[in-house]
């Protein structure tokens, strides 16, 4: 028999009789396996479809006149706040990765990874994303659709391991099946009031009729027989691991422990603590630290450390703030810095969201402000990269802290936090007594 290639369509494990999801309703997990059989999962082709509705109340559509509302930018992947991915239970059910506030990285992700023309036309009808404020609470929020389904969607998954083509299913000889959940986001974290004052404690969503699907290449009686022969064999994949802190000075320093043996790269972004998980704000902004008064808080000095010491530019990036307090675009450096470390996770070929436009400081006044913008609002972080400096195989931070020591004008008792993500090579090796990862 010859290779070929199968399709399969999963639904998700204890799925509702009216299959229906809420974070609302004590259902805020989706759990889909793939069994175990003798093929090779095509990790990029698994796609995560259904309904998206948004509720005024527990059962009011949003009007025209409401102030529901979410992320444009970040479109469905709004309400993915964890990614997991195990292995199947038969051998052991090891935990392969885990993306923790994935939504929030899926916000630094997008803007390198798409533009205003694609968030327009293609991620438009499958991701949901609609880069500008107004036109996504139109045309998905209160779209006229969701007063029957729902706002249909068809998302693909970006992590390490899914985008390796060959993933053996096998329980002979690989993963022995493989486990996908999805931790829906609570509703403070997805929707928010537009003009954060009005109280929507009563607005929700919901997901429907879920699915996952996904190719996989059916090995011939030859690729078949090699492959039970060999009974073991390797993957090596970019991880995402990911922490949050708070910073609350003007001079912040905050070090993280990674535990991770061959970082490539570390991005980070920003929010105020006050907007996370608060119906009034938009959690899933990615800008500049923001003061009391609702300013800009600008930073004039950037420094990475490992164990305590500059770490890999051994001099401080001063920023051109420095110089010139009134410029409105961010620091060049930085924004080069932050563009790089997402670009390890994701092959930048095409435009993105990261321009000087994008980068902007400050969006205030009425020709600027973030709901006439096109592209969906500012894009601001913070980043490293170490390839360059040890090589593919990354920086060794098991035993050695990563430190971000950053200066701006920012006002205390007004925290923000961050959040960081390390891209690190991890192995994943399978043989007949069960699967090990070591990162």
């Amino acid at each position: 028999m010859s290779s070929s290639r199968r399709y399969l369509e999963i639904r998700p494990q204890s799925n509702p009789s009216d299959g229906i999801w809420s974070p609302d309703d004590g259902s805020p997990q989706l759990t889909f396996n793939i069994g175990s059989q003798d093929t090779f999962l095509i990790g990029p082709t698994v796609r995560i479809s259904g309904y998206f509705r948004a509720f005024s109340d527990t059962a009011t559509v949003p009007l025209d006149a409401d102030t529901v509302n979410a992320n444009p930018r970040v479109g469905i992947y709004n309400i993915v706040e964890q990614l997991i991915l195990k292995n199947g239970p038969r051998k052991g059910g090891t935990t392969l990765e885990h993306i923790r506030s994935y939504n929030r990285m899926m916000s630094s992700y997008i803007s390198l990874n798409s533009n205003l023309e694609s968030g327009l036309t293609f991620l438009n009808s499958t991701t949901l994303q609609l880069p500008n404020y107004e036109c996504f609470r139109q045309g998905v929020i209160n779209s006229d659709v969701s007063a029957t389904d729902g706002v249909p969607f068809c998302f693909h998954l970006p992590a390490g391991l899914l985008s390796q083509n060959r993933i053996s299913l096998s329980s002979g000889a690989g993963l022995g099946g493989l486990e996908i959940t999805l931790m829906m986001a609570p509703t403070s974290s997805v929707v928010y009031s537009t003009d954060g004052a009005t109280a929507i404690n009563t607005a929700s969503y919901q997901i429907k009729d879920c699915r996952l699907t996904c190719e996989v290449y059916v090995p011939s009686v030859d690729e078949l027989s090699q492959l039970m022969k060999s009974g073991a064999g390797q993957l090596t994949y970019n991880s995402i691991s990911s922490q949050l802190a708070t910073i609350n000075t003007r001079n912040g320093i905050i070090n993280f422990s990674l535990g991770l043996s061959r970082v490539k790269s570390i991005f980070i972004n920003t929010i105020q603590s006050k907007a996370l998980n608060n119906r009034l704000f938009d959690s899933m902004t990615t800008g500049c630290f923001i003061n009391t008064d609702g300013s800009i808080a600008k930073n004039s000095k950037q420094i990475n450390t490992r164990m305590g010491l500059k770490y890999p530019r051994d001099y401080d990036i001063d920023t051109i703030l420095e110089a010139n307090p009134n410029v409105v675009l961010a620091d060049p450096q930085i924004v080069r810095n932050y563009s790089n470390a997402i670009a390890k996770f994701v092959d930048v070929d095409h435009d993105n969201y990261v321009s000087p436009e994008t980068c902007k400081v400050d969006y205030t006044g009425a020709t600027t402000s973030i709901a006439r913008i096109a592209n969906g609002g500012p894009v601001a972080g913070y980043g490293v990269s170490y390839d360059n400096h040890v090589g593919t195989k990354g920086e060794s931070f098991r035993d050695a802290d990563f430190g971000l020591e950053l200066t701006s004008n920012l006002i205390t008792d007004n925290p923000q936090t961050m959040f960081l993500y390390a891209l690190n090579e991890n192995v994943l090796t399978y043989n007949s007594q069960g699967v090990v990862v070591e990162s």
